[in-house]
């Protein structure tokens, strides 16, 4: 029986744990952020509001490192947007292991994601003024980013390099990060993870069930 328990564990998905992440009306100080700049924002109803006339930006309190970064490792942004200019509230990932960046923006026309030399670029067919979830993932094996909107890739960034970022910088941000004018956003989830692990398929799961019960079955008759 030890043998089939072996052959089951083998099987069980295994899920990185998110390095850090914010969850809808919950204080972002309760989840592991600190305010590096302005005002704290308040809970909606199921989202975090951050209302300004100036900063309102949350870092990591555990600030992320080389080892995070050192292989493949997403960020999600769950929002709205509700008031502001471009580049008012921004979620933004700096990765000095290999040289990378890249941030998402919003205005009341559009969604952006940002590329070094080349600036905010807007993601076609999204309306910012609906919740969606962003994401960016990077793959450490072929240097791209994939920009993805509700899990439909709208880009991907090959070989680029921030201009302004050298190594050893490690940053995650989101919020307000700018002094300028009144914006006001939505924050319903963020969420940085390093080196995601793959979860079997629903079919897979069903053919190992019968693998593991004809084990089982196996096992029995020989105790007998």
């Amino acid at each position: 029986m030890r043998y089939v328990i072996c052959f089951l564990f083998l099987f069980l998905p295994v899920v990185a744990a998110a390095e850090i992440t914010h969850v809808g009306a919950n204080n972002p100080a309760d989840e592991g952020w600190y305010l590096s700049k302005g005002v704290t924002g308040y809970a909606g109803t199921d989202c975090w509001i951050i209302e300004t006339s100036g900063y309102g930006q949350w870092q990591p309190q555990v600030a992320p490192s080389a080892a995070d970064f050192a292989g493949d490792w997403f960020l999600i942004a769950d929002v709205r947007w509700l008031a502001g200019p471009k580049a008012e509230s921004r979620a933004t990932i700096l990765d000095g292991y290999h040289g990378k960046s890249t941030a998402f923006t919003w205005d009341e026309t559009n969604a952006y994601y940002y590329q070094a030399g080349v600036g905010d670029t807007p993601i076609p067919g999204v309306d910012p003024t609906i919740r969606h979830s962003y994401r960016v993932d990077y793959d450490a094996t072929a240097a791209t980013m994939t920009i993805s909107v509700d899990g439909e890739s709208k880009a991907v960034l090959e070989s680029y390099q921030q201009n302004d970022i050298g190594a050893g910088s490690y940053l995650l941000y989101w919020g307000d990060n700018n002094s300028g004018p009144y914006s006001k956003m939505e924050w319903y989830g963020v969420g940085f993870n390093a080196v995601p692990a793959a979860i079997p398929e629903p079919t897979a799961f069903a053919l190992l069930a019968i693998a593991a019960c004809g084990l089982v079955a196996y096992a029995w008759r020989r105790s007998r």
